[in-house]
């Protein structure tokens, strides 16, 4: 068995999992996912869980545009859940609200045992709303004059540093 083993988790420290396509695009359309359930603690130390921490995650949403028509994309970092008893699992309704960009999972409350995150249990919708396109994206920096690769370099930043 595998995991990430962290000494003492203090108060802020995360950890971020982003879906990229491709080498040179640096930001994702997103994955649609039915299923989001992270667990720690390991089968030889159980004991070794997250004691206050909470999953945000990268989401494109589309908003609602005039007289009830599909508006443009966002991306938005959403809290979707707290951890209990070393798990979080997101609720499946509000992963289907958009494409999955990153999953960041972060330390509400330090602590002085060790914390041991064996798994990402992740599962992808097999149908699902089409995907944010390339225009899309461009459409959701106005007056940045159709530079994808300028958006998605501010995307990343935004993502970055934003709570």
């Amino acid at each position: 068995e595998t995991y990430f083993w962290a000494v003492s988790p203090q108060a802020g420290d995360m950890i971020e999992v982003a879906f990229k396509e491709g080498r040179r695009r640096k930001v994702s359309r997103g994955k649609w996912l039915k299923e989001l359930l992270v667990k720690t603690g390991s089968k030889d130390r159980p004991s070794d869980q997250l004691e206050q921490g909470q999953m945000k995650v990268a989401q494109w949403l589309q908003e609602e545009g005039s007289e009830g028509s599909e508006g443009s994309w966002s991306l938005k970092w959403r809290s979707i859940c707290a951890f209990k008893d070393g798990a979080c699992r997101a609720d499946p309704d509000t992963l289907m609200q958009g494409p999955i960009v990153s999953i960041r999972l972060t330390v509400m409350g330090s602590q002085t045992k060790w914390m041991a995150l064996p798994e990402f249990q992740v599962e992808e919708a097999q149908e699902h709303p089409e995907h944010p396109t390339a225009e899309d994206i461009e459409a959701a920096a106005p007056g940045r004059k159709g530079h994808l690769s300028q958006l998605v370099s501010n995307v990343w930043e935004s993502l970055a540093g934003s709570d």
